[in-house]
């Protein structure tokens, strides 16, 4: 089971069902189980956050579940997150890897029903990236387009 961090993913409810539903095939039936189990696939800031609660504050499931998507969902609006995509940009000298990871975060904040277009999508990415890796990937795509239309020739 990989561990979770919510740096790497956002869909934090599913992630957490997924569990859940792992200790179920497991035939593991007890909360306090699922409780003690869990800090194992937890990975960065999370797992600081899970062992700094109250000692015996999480009673059952249903109340980690809640405390946990109160600590790390974010509500936000798809206007909000839509901002935030056009406010963001590659930093030089930064990783295109970095800026991607960046990017997707915040793209999975959307739920699937908000979720913008591909082409939106798309224009927001390049909108973002350095001006030179935009000319590269343009280029590129000019040259591709031009060996197909050579070989069809």
């Amino acid at each position: 089971m990989t561990k979770y961090d919510p740096d790497k993913t956002l869909k934090v409810e599913e992630d957490l069902d997924n569990f859940y539903l792992y200790l179920q095939t497991l035939e593991v039936r007890y909360d306090n189980f699922a409780c003690t189990l869990l800090p194992c696939t937890l990975d960065g800031r999370v797992v600081v956050w899970y062992h700094n609660l109250p000692l015996n504050s999480i009673q059952n499931w249903r109340g980690f579940k809640k405390v946990f998507l109160e600590n790390f969902v974010e509500d936000k609006t798809p206007i909000i997150l839509l901002n935030e995509l056009g406010n963001l940009k590659m930093e030089k000298k930064k990783k295109v890897k970095d800026f991607n990871q960046r990017f997707n975060h915040i793209l999975n904040k959307f739920s699937e029903n908000t979720k913008p277009y591909d082409a939106t999508t798309i224009d927001y990415y390049t909108f973002s990236l350095l001006e030179s890796i935009t000319r590269f990937m343009k280029q590129t795509v000019k040259l591709s387009l031009l060996r197909k239309t050579c070989t069809l020739l």
